[in-house]
């Protein structure tokens, strides 16, 4: 039922991808240029982009490449007309071209892609000589967005660097995804002109998405990774999702078909990650894709019945399930390489998640979410959270509910900063979600070697005098100061760290 409110929702709000037809042909002048205007259809997903963006070699073409670089370079000045003149490219080629930097460059937050792009062209040659952009926002505005959105990438990226494969990164980022964004139901329904839920800005600073906001994110970090990462659409569901390439193979992976409507903080299905053609279409149709997808599944998929974050520790998988034949749900940990499963013992083990003023509890299910901070799993039972170390021991009670009037905890997620529990009478109805009086474990940051909660300029002088032999940096410090993690701590650790404090970059 869920998986059909949310392609019903996907068909009746999502964004077009499509550029659509032209509305006006005007032929150039040089004093007063007049430009083909393109528009959309607001009601479709078009597969047709996809096909142009991808259907010739756009970016192997040096020509073209010369001509990607100047168009992202001015849209990422917001240049309002681009020139191209001398391109000697026909419009369905630098259409091509446009919908391409579309999907490839999905960091451009500021790019609306084909809503309302115009080309001026030479009316002797046919040849395009201008592009004119269609921008979310202004260059003025652009403060209120793009240093939000990059602090958001950098923090995404470092967490999933921290893992030894792209299995495990792109598990960590679909889940991290699935948990920590909303689908976009109630802007859309509220008619209110919302153009960011469709962008990766949306996803990861708005926390509201559609699924091309959701697709568009996935890409992004995915790109940043070096995982490759493509996208199918489906004009008959009005969906879009993404294909990504894992041990060499390809597969489908719908992060908006995984974070299920009605949201529940802290749930993460796991269904469409990673799935052949076959797996995805129990609940996927008709679509277009520019990747060529396996046809075998991913060896040791464990994951379709799970339902909260699934919490990567070196190759061990700890997730919340649930046992059928005893009804009970558990901590279970498994060894992804030999599929080895064992339990890990818990107060999980003995929660029930009842209906609120009945006795009645759902037999079906797990409902108990997870977070990990640091070296420890923060997991919610439904009167209660508890914190249990990553190797099973130390299991203990951090936070009691005692006011159940507003139900039970069925979400729980934690921010970084704060935990919040999502309270509700049943699994299906509506949540109240509340602040945890929970202390967040403090986590050191990767550059803050002095270990006081900040990067500062004593770190970058304590890797200098590592560097002259001053001083021995070891252990857990050694790694907070092996800021490239290249294995050293050099001059350009302490570059990096200088960069932080005045802003170029983000390290933490």
């Amino acid at each position: 039922m869920k998986k059909t409110m949310k392609k019903l929702i996907c068909a009746a709000c999502a964004l077009t991808l499509s550029l659509g037809a032209i509305s006006s042909v005007s032929a150039h002048q040089s004093d007063s240029p007049a430009f083909i205007a393109v528009s959309k259809d607001p009601a479709r997903i078009s597969s047709s982009e996809l096909i142009s963006a991808y259907s010739q070699n756009i970016s192997g073409d040096a020509q073209n490449q010369e001509m990607i670089e100047k168009i992202v370079d001015g849209i990422s000045n917001f240049e309002e007309t681009i020139t191209i003149a001398n391109s000697e490219i026909p419009f369905e080629e630098v259409k091509g071209i446009m919908d391409y930097i579309r999907y490839e460059y999905p960091e451009l937050i500021q790019y609306s892609g084909g809503f309302g792009c115009s080309y001026s062209y030479n009316s002797s040659t046919g040849d395009m000589t201008k592009v004119k952009p269609d921008y979310i926002f202004t260059k003025a505005e652009s403060d209120n967005y793009i240093p939000q959105f990059n602090v958001a990438m950098d923090e995404i990226v470092a967490d999933a660097e921290k893992y030894d494969d792209d299995f495990k990164r792109a598990l960590y980022v679909h889940d991290y995804l699935a948990t920590h964004c909303e689908y976009a139901t109630k802007a859309l329904n509220s008619g209110a002109n919302m153009p960011e839920v469709y962008t990766a800005y949306g996803c990861l600073v708005g926390k509201r998405a559609v699924c091309q906001g959701y697709s568009m994110a996935y890409k992004a970090i995915l790109k940043r990774l070096s995982i490759p990462c493509g996208f199918a659409s489906s004009e008959t569901m009005n969906h879009i999702w993404n294909v990504i390439t894992v041990g060499g193979k390809s597969y489908h992976t719908d992060v908006t078909f995984d974070d299920p409507i009605a949201d529940l903080r802290g749930r993460v299905e796991h269904s469409s990650f990673l799935c052949t053609d076959a797996e995805i279409s129990i609940d996927h149709e008709n679509w277009t894709t520019n990747m060529e997808v396996s046809d075998v599944s991913y060896e040791g998929r464990f994951w379709d019945k799970i339902e909260s974050n699934i919490i990567i520790s070196g190759d061990d998988m700890i997730y919340a399930a649930y046992d059928p034949d005893s009804k009970r749900a558990y901590l279970a940990r498994r060894n992804y390489k030999t599929n080895e499963v064992s339990k890990i013992p818990s107060s999980l083990d003995d929660a029930r998640w009842y209906v609120l003023n009945s006795n009645i509890y759902y037999y079906l299910g797990n409902y108990s979410r997870l977070e990990l901070v640091g070296d420890r799993i923060y997991y919610s039972l439904p009167t209660g959270v508890n914190s249990i170390g990553l190797d099973g021991s130390g299991n203990e009670r951090v936070y009691t509910l005692n006011d159940t009037s507003n139900g039970y905890i069925y979400g729980f997620v934690g921010d970084g900063e704060k935990f919040y529990a999502e309270l509700r009478a049943d699994a299906a109805g509506s949540g109240t979600i509340i602040e945890l009086p929970i202390e967040y474990p403090f986590v050191p940051m990767l550059g803050d070697i002095d270990g006081n909660g900040e990067i500062s300029i004593a770190d970058a002088i304590m890797v200098q005098k590592h560097i002259v032999g001053i001083i021995t940096l070891e252990g857990d410090v050694f790694r907070l100061a092996d800021v490239d993690k290249n294995g050293a701590i050099s001059i350009s650790d302490a570059i990096m760290i200088q960069k932080h404090i005045v802003g170029i970059l983000s390290i933490a």
